[in-house]
């Protein structure tokens, strides 16, 4: 407060000021004073009952915007206006263009709060729920032609990034790629999907993954550590991943844009924003522990279904959980999504016949 000075009362302003009356209440005292209250450049100028006094707008703050607006004083006195009067709005929103932001935002501190709290609670339903659920439909409307096209675009980005040319002999390559036929064609599926290529790479060690469109890539040191039978385990796998459309629907969980163009309908663009998310998944995040223990199911029941046994995938995953030494790999065989104990113990839990492993 700059001053305290006798005065009349007066109920006018000069200039057009914005000049309201009301209640006054003076700091340390309970008494009640009728007033006027008038805004004068940075002032709030209060005259009655023979007393005035004059406040800085910043040491104002508006507590309420009822019809009984009441401003508060940082010396603890207060003005309550008498309602319905016209001159109220013009005060209030003088207040609000004069009073510094801060003060400003302090007044709204409850529409800011509720707006945040809003839009992190509809962020969350949408990043938690909405994409998950629209993630396998919307992945089921991409053209199979149109996953390979995906493929042929990431594949040159994780050449750069993690893979390089394979020195895998030959004959090598040719009894990977008759298993992998093998399998294609016992398990009834489109032959003309699946293409199998071998990388050296370094930074991932032992590993094999699948993209969207049917490309399963091995690494020369997975084709040398897994056993014919553990590796024809692993294709299986990948080859679940593959039909389940694990690669595409992982993408759309983390792209609201990327389900908005494939409902519009796909087209060029729409395979580059695609492609261009799925480096990001394999290298970053790998498959969500839930598409993990749907590609294992799938290669239980598919190997099951061969006349073969599961316990090639857990010995694989054995052996690589040993070579790496527990760290995390890309993608993620053998991390912790979900842990490797736990994957291998689901494996060698599962019955033929059954649609799930047993808990």
């Amino acid at each position: 407060m700059l001053s305290t000075s006798k005065s009349g009362s007066d109920d006018t302003a000069p200039g057009g000021l914005p000049v309201v009356k009301g209640s006054w209440f003076v700091a340390g005292s309970a008494l009640r004073h009728t007033a006027t209250l008038t805004l004068a450049r940075a002032l709030l100028e209060i005259r009655g009952d023979g007393q005035g006094a004059d406040y800085p707008v910043a040491q104002a703050r508006v507590a309420d915007f009822g019809d009984a607006v009441t401003l508060e004083f940082t010396d603890g006195g207060a003005f309550v206006v008498a309602s319905g009067q016209a001159d109220t709005p013009r005060l209030l929103g003088a207040l609000q263009g004069k009073a510094p932001l801060v003060r400003r935002l302090e007044r709204r501190w409850q529409t800011v709060a509720i707006a945040l709290v809003g839009t992190v609670g509809l962020g969350a339903l949408l990043l938690l729920v909405v994409l998950p659920a629209l993630a396998r439909p919307v992945a089921g409307l991409v053209p199979p032609a149109w996953s390979r096209l995906i493929d042929d675009q990431a594949l040159p980005v994780l050449d750069r990034m993690v893979l390089a040319p394979s020195a895998l002999p030959e004959a090598d390559r040719a009894r990977i790629e008759g298993d992998l036929q093998g399998l294609v064609t016992g398990l009834q599926l489109d032959a003309d999907r699946y293409r199998l290529l071998f990388r050296s790479g370094d930074g991932i060690g032992a590993n094999a993954f699948a993209l969207p469109g049917g490309t399963i890539i091995v690494t020369d040191r997975m084709a040398e550590l897994a056993s014919p039978e553990e590796l024809a385990a692993v294709l299986t796998h990948e080859i679940g991943h593959v039909e389940r459309r694990h690669g595409l629907q992982q993408i759309l969980r983390k792209s609201t844009l990327a389900i908005i163009l494939v409902l519009v309908g796909p087209d060029a663009g729409t395979i580059s924003e695609l492609a261009q998310g799925l480096p990001a998944v394999l290298l970053d995040s790998g498959y969500s522990r839930a598409f993990e223990r749907e590609a294992d199911l799938y290669a239980c029941r598919s190997l099951t279904q061969l006349g073969r046994s599961p316990e090639p995938l857990a010995g694989a995953l054995e052996r690589l959980a040993a070579e790496h030494g527990g760290r995390p790999t890309v993608p993620a065989w053998v991390s912790s999504h979900p842990d490797t104990d736990e994957r291998i113990a689901k494996i060698r839990s599962y019955r033929p016949g059954s649609d799930e492993f047993e808990e």
